[in-house]
């Protein structure tokens, strides 16, 4: 899943708030996927409408005929009022939804893969040992880069682990492995954030921290293009207060993916692409007419027998 999808490792993901300086700040963008290198991905739309990377590739293999079918089924549970359209309120909604199934699931196959006795919960050791290959000493080197990687992933660890009972269990892993998702998560969020980007020690990012370092464009004393979006994005609105300083809150939501504004961009989108009488909404035979932009379908690998239970979102 190329959307919202977490990262192979969690410790990589912690180390995207505090890694060394950017040559540009990781701005999320609620389209970021949507395109790659400006060309549509179609894939992505199969993805955040249908719950998944499972379910998309399941419909890919299946008949025209078929295809409509569970898209028939899935289109009476969008239309939330039941009067037969399909509004961008109720795309919307179906669509964060999706992408939050997403997360969880891909969560959830992270713990199987790191809760080596298969207990269904994370200790400390299980995750050092996925990650690094062994446990660290007690008292180890925390100076060096390495040693300061540990000693973020614990405090993650740590704060994640809401009862303190030295086990992540499903719940408490999605804060672990995606902590920028995750309200109660904001203060260990900020914390990192500080520690890569606050030079000074002021407890607070100015523009020239938020940038990072950069070069100008090669044969040119010129910055970047990046540069200029950048400044003005953080002046117009991320610096709520206008003091010049992101702080506290302005920092966690600059980092917290935005599951709304994400689906509202790919509500746009598709109605879009399949309103035939530009009312703004979508019926049930709009939606079939273009329906390889919300599933897709390959009638050749037919005679694959897929079973309605393991559809991400419900059985159809």
């Amino acid at each position: 899943m190329q959307t919202f999808q977490i990262i192979c490792c969690v410790l990589v993901g912690m180390l995207s708030l505090t890694g060394a300086r950017r040559e540009k700040p990781d701005t999320p963008s609620p389209d970021a996927d949507h395109y790659d290198d400006g060309t549509h991905n179609e894939e992505y739309d199969h993805e955040v409408f249908l719950g998944g990377e499972k379910a998309a590739k399941e419909f890919e293999v299946l008949t025209e005929e078929e295809s409509k079918r569970r898209l028939t089924v899935i289109l009476k549970k969008v239309d939330t009022n039941s009067d037969t359209f399909i509004d961008k309120e109720e795309l919307t909604n179906w669509v964060v939804g999706s992408l939050k199934k997403i997360d969880n699931y891909n969560a959830e196959e992270r713990l199987k893969v790191q809760d080596r006795n298969g207990d269904g919960k994370l200790t400390w050791e299980e995750y050092n040992l996925h990650v690094f290959g062994y446990m660290p000493a007690k008292g180890h080197d925390t100076k060096s880069e390495y040693g300061k990687d540990v000693k973020r992933a614990e405090r993650t660890f740590n704060v994640a682990d809401k009862n303190q009972d030295g086990f992540l269990d499903s719940e408490e892993y999605l804060s672990f492995n995606n902590p920028r998702a995750v309200k109660e998560m904001e203060p260990i969020v900020i914390e990192q954030l500080l520690d890569n980007m606050d030079w000074n020690h002021d407890g607070a990012v100015a523009l020239d921290e938020f940038l990072g370092d950069y070069f100008n464009v090669p044969g040119t004393n010129q910055a970047p293009a990046w540069v200029a979006e950048e400044s003005e994005l953080f002046r117009t609105q991320l610096d709520k207060n206008g003091d010049g300083y992101l702080r506290s809150s302005e920092l966690f939501d600059w980092v917290r993916p935005d599951y709304a504004a994400t689906a509202q961009f790919e509500a746009d989108h598709l109605i879009k692409q399949a309103d035939a009488n530009k009312d703004g909404m979508l019926t049930e035979e709009e939606v079939l007419n273009k329906y390889r932009i919300f599933a897709g379908s390959r009638a050749t690998h037919f005679g694959r027998h897929i079973r309605d239970k393991t559809f991400v979102h419900e059985e159809l």
